[in-house]
């Protein structure tokens, strides 16, 4: 199950305008379920989880940008 869930984010990933290389799109399809993972974490702290969450969105928006950028 989860070799088919990192193939599906893996294909996301490479399906995105602009594509990322396969490979790279194989590391983040295995780095991002494990950064989602720290908002799971801070149950019961729901204002900080969701700042949490939301500075992972800005850190993957950020790094994808720069990826794609310089390609």
């Amino acid at each position: 199950m989860r070799a088919r869930r990192r193939d599906q984010i893996a294909a996301l990933f490479a399906q995105a305008e602009p594509p990322l290389p396969s490979g790279q799109a194989e590391r983040l399809a295995v780095i991002v379920p494990q950064l989602m993972r720290i908002p799971l974490a801070l149950v019961g702290e729901k204002r900080l989880r969701d700042g949490v969450l939301e500075e992972l969105r800005l850190m993957l928006a950020r790094h994808l940008q720069a990826v794609t950028s310089s390609s």
